[in-house]
Parts: structure tokens; C-alpha cells; sequence
């Protein structure tokens, strides 16, 4: 069983380019988020 019909995904569509980006971003804009909230936990627990 050898497909010989798709053609190996050699250099990947602008469209996944452009998919892997917005994965990116909901990856990193959570772990953003988070890490700015524990920083301020640190700065508001070191106040007192």
C-alpha cells in the first residue's frame, strides 16, 4: 500500500503558518497573564 497520490508536505501552506501563529498566541498570552499576576502578588506581599 504505497500512496502515491499527496505529494509529502515538504514546506508548510501560509495558512498553517498563520494557524501555528494564533496557537502561539493563545499559548503565550495566558502564560503572560499569569506571570504579570504573580509578580504583583510578590510586589503587594513584599509591601507589608
Amino acid at each position: 500500500m504505497a500512496d502515491h497520490g499527496t505529494p509529502p508536505p515538504h514546506k508548510p501552506d501560509p495558512q498553517y503558518r498563520q494557524q501555528d501563529h494564533i496557537i502561539f498566541a493563545a499559548l503565550a498570552l495566558p502564560i503572560f497573564a499569569v506571570t504579570f499576576v504573580i509578580i504583583a502578588l510578590i510586589v503587594t506581599l513584599g509591601q507589608h
